[in-house]
């Protein structure tokens, strides 16, 4: 399968099972928060379109999921202050605020 995928989008940095893998866990983050389905597939489109795109690499995927479902909670409005802390603590790659930061900056190119 990840064959036939690399096949399909040559450009894609990751394998089709990274990031179903990468998918798995931003689902299981956003149940630990208790987020809404809705904002869960919030943050799959907004990451399926960078890695659409090109944008993840090894690095920086972990990160950029994290900022997917942390942008899919605030504009959902399905986080208050004291939450988005929280899911930024519970993190499975511990994002300082500069890196949100930094990972919200890189997903302009959503827009």
């Amino acid at each position: 399968m990840n064959e036939t995928f690399k096949e399909k989008f040559p450009h894609i940095k990751l394998t089709l099972s990274k990031i179903r893998s990468l998918k798995r866990e931003m689902r299981t983050l956003s149940m630990e928060c208790n987020l809404e389905p809705i904002t869960v597939s919030m943050a799959y489109v907004y990451f399926e379109k960078l890695v659409l795109q090109g944008k993840l690499n090894k690095q920086n995927r972990k990160l950029c999921a994290g900022a997917c479902v942390l942008l899919a909670a605030k504009i959902s409005s399905d986080l208050r202050k004291h939450e988005v802390k929280h899911l930024i603590d519970v993190s499975p790659v511990g994002m300082s605020s500069r890196q949100v930061s930094s990972s919200l900056k890189t997903l302009k190119v959503l827009k």
